[in-house]
C-alpha cells in the first residue's frame, strides 16, 4: 500500500512538474524583451553552474574517492546535460546521471540511473553595460534513483530555487550561485536534511580565446534536519581549452579537494566535454 501511494505521488508530481515547467516557459517567452544583448558573456565553469542560458550538450565524467571509518569506495558518475535557450534570457535544462559505486571493502558494487534533474533559468541583462548579469530559476530533482543501492532515491522530489550572477573585471570572470534545497515526500520521522543551501563561486582567467584557468569554491550547509549546521567546503582548480581553433567544442579538467572539517570525499576528478550549438 505504501509503495502504491509513493508511485501515485511520483506520477502526480511528474505530471504537475511538466505542466508547471511548460507554463513558466511560455510566460517567460511571451514577456521577454525583443531587444538583443550581444556584449556580455562569461565562460562556463566546471563545478559551478553557468548563469547564462546556452544551447549546449555537456558530457561529464567524475570519480570520487571516499575513505572514512564507515566507507571505502570509489564513486564513478557519468552525466549527460542538455540545455536549450529559447532566447538569450531563458533556457531549460535536463541532467541525466548514471552512477557506479565500487565498494572496495565489500564485493557489493551497484550501478544505475541516479536522480535526474530538470530546471528553468532566467538571465537579466539590465546591468550589462557594467559587465554584470543577474539570474534566477528553479530546478527539480526527480526520484529516479534507488535508496536500497545508495544511489539517489525513489521517493523524494527535491525543489531547488536558485539565484546567480556573472561578472567581468578586466580579464577576470566571476560566476556565483546560491541554491536552496527543499526535499519533499521524505519517508520516516527523522531526516538528515529537510532544507539546505548550496553555494558556489568560480574565478576564471582566459588566456586568449582557447585556454581558460579556473579556481572554484563550492559547498553546502544543512539548515534543518538531524545534520543541522553541518557544512562542507571544497576548493577546485581546473582548466578549459578548445582543441581546435574556432571550434564549438571545449574540454575541461578539474580536481576538487575538501577544505572543511567535515569531508564528503577525499578528492574528486572531473572531466567535461562541451558542445555549443
Amino acid at each position: 500500500m505504501i509503495n502504491l501511494t509513493n508511485q501515485r505521488i511520483r506520477l502526480c508530481s511528474a505530471k504537475y512538474l511538466i505542466i508547471f515547467t511548460m507554463f513558466i516557459t511560455l510566460v517567460a517567452m511571451g514577456e521577454q524583451n525583443t531587444h538583443e544583448h550581444h556584449g556580455f558573456h562569461v565562460s562556463h565553469p566546471l563545478f559551478v553552474p553557468s548563469p547564462l542560458p546556452e544551447n549546449k550538450v555537456r558530457l561529464e565524467y567524475a570519480v570520487k574517492d571516499i575513505d572514512d571509518l564507515k566507507h571505502k569506495e570509489k564513486e564513478h558518475e557519468v552525466i549527460l546535460e542538455l540545455e536549450y535557450a529559447f532566447n538569450r534570457s531563458v533556457a531549460v535544462e535536463l541532467k541525466i546521471p548514471y552512477t557506479h559505486i565500487d565498494k572496495q571493502r565489500k564485493k557489493d558494487d551497484h550501478a544505475r540511473l541516479d536522480n535526474m534533474e530538470i530546471g528553468i533559468k532566467f538571465a537579466n541583462f539590465s546591468f550589462e553595460d557594467h559587465n554584470l548579469s543577474l539570474g534566477y530559476g528553479v530546478s527539480l530533482g526527480l526520484p529516479t534513483g534507488d535508496d536500497n543501492k545508495g544511489i539517489g532515491n525513489n521517493h523524494e522530489l527535491e525543489i531547488a530555487p536558485f539565484i546567480n550572477f556573472g561578472f567581468k573585471f578586466h580579464n577576470f570572470e566571476f560566476v556565483g550561485e546560491t541554491k536552496f534545497l527543499f526535499p519533499t515526500n521524505q519517508e520516516g520521522k527523522k531526516h538528515k536534511v529537510t532544507s539546505a543551501v548550496e553555494f558556489g563561486l568560480a574565478v576564471m582567467y582566459p588566456f586568449g580565446h582557447d585556454f581558460t584557468a579556473l579556481l572554484e569554491l563550492t559547498g553546502e550547509n544543512v539548515l534543518h534536519g538531524t545534520e543541522d549546521g553541518l557544512s562542507t567546503v571544497n576548493l577546485s582548480p581546473g582548466i578549459k581549452m578548445r582543441p581546435l581553433d574556432h571550434s564549438s567544442f571545449e574540454v575541461g579538467l578539474g580536481a576538487s579537494f575538501p577544505v572543511s572539517t567535515h569531508e564528503e570525499f577525499d578528492y574528486e576528478i572531473l572531466s567535461s566535454l562541451f558542445w555549443y550549438f
